[in-house]
């Protein structure tokens, strides 16, 4: 479900219809996958500092 959404941009409503959930199922799976991939460390966007230094260099 989580790799539709980002790839396909469907929304959560169509998602869910495809497969057998409501729409709130869709946000609630989608909102956990997110934190753990965010708690895993391995998926950190820069800081707007690093960004910032990188535009100067």
């Amino acid at each position: 479900m989580t790799l539709q959404y980002w790839r396909e941009y469907r929304t959560q409503f169509h998602i869910g219809l495809d497969f057998g959930v409501s729409e709130s199922t869709v946000c609630r799976t989608i909102e956990k996958v997110e934190t753990l991939l965010v708690r895993s460390g391995q998926f950190r966007l820069p800081g707007r500092q690093q960004l910032q230094q990188n535009t100067t260099d």
